[in-house]
């Protein structure tokens, strides 16, 4: 796998570091409980940030862009295709998708005259999946700078991690549905409509 041992990838990987060091300089509190999510706290992230901050934030854009780098990196390993410009070819269309994707949320959110309850998914879908990346981190390091895994390993690890990019963020949406407030029908109506139609086109886009 030769891009994974490439000096610009490295630059990348201290990059992603940087803006996680940046995002600890710049509310300590929200990304530690962020980080701690899984775990009973006694003031719980979605109550705090689910509920109250809705803002998008500067740390929130900190958030956009660590989710956008890990996961073009594990989208790269799905692929297995290392060469560098593929990479940049790839990390921008998946910058676009998302961009396009929480502007579509957002314009749902308008039509429908429920725009800061789709302003509350939204966040939940930058959070969670900054929640994720940052755990899945680390493994990206131990399989981009070791050869303790084969590649069947590393596919499923990187299979791993786009499912639970999806499931998890779905099942915070539902679990913090009381501080959001939509209907039954609003939740299906999103799953199907922003989010597996949207899965579906980006598999389109990559094949």
């Amino acid at each position: 796998m030769p891009f994974l041992y490439h000096d610009l990838y490295s630059i990348y990987f201290l990059f992603v570091v940087f803006l996680i060091s940046v995002s600890f300089n710049t509310d300590r509190k929200q990304i530690k409980s962020l980080l701690l999510l899984p775990f009973k706290t006694k003031e719980s992230y979605e109550f705090l940030y689910f509920q109250r901050n809705i803002n998008f934030s500067f740390l929130r854009f900190l958030y956009f862009t660590i989710i956008i780098l890990i996961s073009s990196s594990f989208l790269t390993l799905l692929c297995q295709d290392f060469k560098i410009f593929d990479f940049l070819n790839l990390l921008w269309k998946v910058f676009v998708f998302f961009i396009a994707k929480y502007i579509v949320i957002l314009l749902f959110g308008f039509i429908l005259n429920k725009y800061v309850k789709f302003k509350k998914i939204a966040i939940i879908n930058i959070d969670i999946k900054a929640f994720i990346s940052m755990y899945f981190f680390p493994i990206l390091l131990i399989i981009s700078y070791t050869n303790v895994l084969n590649d069947t390993l590393i596919y499923i690890i990187s299979l791993i991690f786009i499912i639970l990019m999806v499931i998890t963020k779905i099942v915070f949406l539902i679990k913090s549905n009381n501080f959001i407030g939509l209907k039954f029908i609003d939740i299906i109506s999103y799953i199907c409509i922003l989010e597996i139609i949207p899965i579906i086109a980006l598999y389109n886009v990559l094949k």
